[in-house]
């Protein structure tokens, strides 16, 4: 005979209670029994929670620690010595963590695959050397280990996931030179394979997928530090090519007034993926630009067809520089938006202290979150994910 979950309840019954308790609080169902532990480290605990719509979003992104902020909560000047770690934000709650058993490295990068966060490459902490460390987090469990390590060191690069995989592509080397290799990881394998080089070297590249493809964005190569290029390159993972999207992708460039190609990334600008809500949205999925810069500031989605851009969005008044952003969509019950795309932004307010803002993609109304003193040092490279 099955083992109640629950004494007088059914199991089914059981199950539904259990999987309505908010994430907070699994650690300490874990700690009930065995059973317990076993159903709520399980994929289809999860899996049956997104189903009810009682799962929550949350948001993960690498921060400096607390001993790197003034007494005013101001991020104090960076420097060589400057620590990180993992912070989680829960979009339904408001809570903010900080996840206690691992030291982040500088500049790297964080990426969510399913219920994992990939952290990866960076700096060396103690060399400034670029590094090709690979750590896994579990965000239901709390576990971290080391993964297999990238081919090539790099830092500043280009990482998105397309369908299961982890695809990286540019960033510079130890000597600062711009890179054009590229590589993808298996998760479940936990294994790197080498890719076609891109076409050009791209340093401080991003990365998005759209259509089923891996697109870096901009960069620049080594003869040209900090001459940000317009447009980027594709990588179909069918057939296993890299392709320009210069012109078919930017449009005219001479039409500043529509066309941002010339300052698509910048240190004060950022592109991004709005996905589509499941596999059967009919709508495309959208290009959308934010830029905080001397030469605007707007939020901007570009026309596919039209082959231009046009603003969508203000975007908030106290946002000054660093912006980072998250696309996430909340399909808890309680959070009454429908499963509404939905813009997690960190960045700089201009008095060296970092804050944070949430956008919903329909209204386009910006709501500023609470961000605690704690958590208000140097933020960087959010990504979501829900449980």
């Amino acid at each position: 005979m099955e083992e109640e979950l629950i004494p007088g309840l059914s199991n089914d019954v059981a199950m539904d209670c259990l999987i309505k308790v908010p994430h907070s609080y699994h650690s300490s169902l874990r700690a009930v029994c065995h059973d317990w532990r076993s159903q709520t480290t399980s994929p289809s605990f999860y899996r049956h929670r997104r189903l009810s719509c009682v799962a929550e979003p949350l948001i993960c992104l690498i921060q400096s620690h607390t001993k790197e902020l003034t007494s005013s909560g101001k991020s104090k000047n960076w420097t060589p010595t400057s620590t990180y770690g993992l912070t989680l934000y829960n979009c339904l709650t408001g809570a903010w963590h900080r996840h206690p058993a691992i030291t982040v490295p500088i500049f790297a990068q964080c990426i969510a695959i399913g219920d994992k966060i990939i952290l990866l490459g960076g700096w060396d902490s103690t060399t400034l050397d670029a590094i090709c460390d690979v750590h896994i987090v579990d965000v239901i469990t709390g576990e971290c280990w080391r993964g297999k390590s990238m081919l090539t060191p790099r830092s500043f690069f280009a990482c998105a996931v397309v369908g299961s995989l982890l695809y990286v592509a540019g960033g510079h080397d130890n000597q600062k030179n711009a890179l054009k290799t590229a590589e993808v990881y298996d998760l479940v394998a936990d294994e790197w394979r080498q890719l076609p080089p891109m076409l050009e070297e791209r340093d401080e590249c991003q990365g998005v997928t759209i259509g089923g493809k891996f697109l870096v964005i901009s960069g620049y190569d080594t003869d040209n530090q900090g001459i940000f290029r317009r447009g980027g390159e594709c990588y179909d993972p069918v057939n296993g090519n890299w392709e320009k999207q210069d012109d078919r992708l930017w449009g005219d460039s001479n039409d500043d007034d529509i066309n941002v190609s010339s300052s698509i990334h910048s240190p004060r600008s950022v592109c991004f993926v709005l996905p589509k809500a499941s596999d059967a949205d009919e709508e495309e999925e959208k290009i959308w630009h934010l830029e905080c810069s001397e030469r605007g500031r707007s939020m901007r989605e570009y026309d596919q067809k039209q082959r231009r851009w046009r603003v969508v969005a203000d975007i908030p008044a106290n946002l000054s520089s660093s912006p980072f952003v998250s696309v996430f969509r909340n399909s808890n019950a309680s959070a009454g938006d429908d499963g509404v795309a939905k813009l997690f932004v960190v960045g700089s307010d201009g008095e060296k202290k970092h804050k944070s803002w949430m956008m919903n993609t329909v209204t386009k109304k910006w709501v500023e979150l609470h961000f605690p003193n704690e958590f208000s040092g140097f933020a960087y490279s959010p990504a979501a994910l829900c449980v």
